[in-house]
């Protein structure tokens, strides 16, 4: 075997540890979601847009792998597409809350077949002419705009016009436990939502208000999750779910974005359900235009607790995060600094490769597109936010820039 396989052979390795982590471990809590999903659809779920890029994502390393070992395209290919089979054939029969489909198989394949055919084609970059970095730097400029817009539009609540919509409080769903105590009331837009359809469909169209009246027995914490209230359209598609895991809540309400079949935004709040018991309690979560706050306090109104989530572009992470993560307060958004370096790095090292004039524009418009995708939809500019771009553009024009000194 030659050097440059033997190179290769860890990256085939560390791809199928990875994936063999992300894909063979069981998931209860999402048991009632997958038992809804054909194994025969092509894009699953409400979140089937988001399973086909990752499953796309994930095996393109390890076709990569497997060109840079010699393999040929279609014993690659054939490879692949088995492997594939046997982890969606392990989690069909032995995995609970696992959805196996012809879905992932298909979208494996195909995504380990581009990094097959793609690897040699994106080797040449070095030997590519001046012209042609130009426009790989305004193909991810542009790229990165649409991006950031779609996320603008996006996070914006839209819930179904599919009527009645039926409240589910403190029904038990398999892989949760029951919550210890009771629900006096719960309301969404003023409208009650009692365990039957609700008197009219609330209109979600500009913002969402929840409450929650409640009263808990039992203080003891539960090591699942608790499943408090779940809201369904006439089609029987989640509109609102509230949770409880540890002494966080979870909320989750449809967005524009859940239209495209993306993952629908999860919002996090520690602390919140440390509820002392037999004290009569209230929830009110909103979904504003600028921000998602949390007022947690006795029914009495004294000492309510006030969390707040700003809503920012750099937030798009939520609708394609491969293990549907929450967007928590008050912890730092370490997932939006990620979000962000994939863009900021990637024009970046477009960017080093061209003269300093050409990339000092090439970073303006690309700070510019970033805060007018924000203004043109909405949402506040965070300047933190800019700050984290500028500084993963500079990581990125400065490995673009050595790379095309050592020519």
């Amino acid at each position: 075997m030659t050097g440059r396989r033997v190179g290769a052979l860890p990256l085939v390795l560390a791809s199928l540890a990875v994936i063999s982590l992300t894909t063979l471990g069981a998931n209860p809590a999402q048991a009632d979601r997958v038992a809804e999903t054909g194994w025969s659809c092509l894009v699953c779920g409400d979140a089937g847009t988001t399973d086909v890029l990752l499953n796309l994502l994930l095996f393109l390393p390890l076709g990569i792998g497997l060109r840079l070992c010699g393999w040929n395209g279609r014993r690659a290919v054939i490879a692949m597409a088995l492997f594939s089979l046997g982890i969606e054939a392990t989690q069909a029969l032995a995995l609970a809350g696992r959805d196996a489909s012809l879905s992932d198989i298909l979208a494996n394949s195909l995504g380990g077949a581009a990094g097959w055919w793609g690897w040699p084609r994106a080797a040449t970059w070095r030997t590519r002419s001046l012209a042609h970095h130009r426009r790989g730097a305004a193909l991810m400029i542009g790229l990165s705009t649409m991006v950031w817009l779609a996320t603008g539009w996006g996070l914006r609540p839209n819930g179904s016009d599919a009527g009645p919509w039926v409240g589910q409080p403190l029904h038990r769903w398999r892989g949760h436990d029951p919550f210890p105590g009771t629900l006096q009331r719960v309301t969404v837009n003023r409208i009650d939502v009692p365990n039957d359809p609700l008197s009219s469909t609330p209109d979600l169209t500009d913002s969402v208000a929840l409450t929650l009246d409640l009263t808990r027995h039992d203080a003891a914490p539960s090591d699942r999750p608790i499943s408090l209230l779940r809201v369904v359209d006439g089609n029987q598609k989640l509109q609102l779910s509230v949770t409880q895991r540890g002494e966080a809540l979870l909320v989750t309400a449809r967005a524009q974005a859940s239209r495209w079949r993306v993952r629908t935004p999860a919002w996090r709040f520690e602390g919140v359900m440390a509820i002392p018991p037999e004290v009569p309690w209230q929830l009110a979560w909103r979904w504003l235009g600028d921000r998602v706050e949390l007022r947690s306090g006795p029914m009495t109104g004294d000492g309510v607790q006030v969390q707040a989530i700003a809503l920012s572009i750099g937030l798009g992470w939520v609708f394609v995060h491969p293990f549907a993560a929450a967007i928590g307060a008050p912890e730092p958004y370490r997932w939006t600094a990620l979000w962000l370096a994939l863009f900021g790095v990637s024009i970046g090292w477009c960017l080093g490769w061209l003269p300093r004039r050409d990339a000092l524009l090439g970073a303006a418009l690309t700070t510019l597109a970033f805060a007018g995708a924000s203004l043109a939809t909405g949402l506040p500019v965070q300047s933190a936010e800019v700050a984290l771009l500028l500084g993963w553009l500079s990581a990125g024009f400065a490995g673009g820039w050595y790379i095309q000194q050592r020519r």
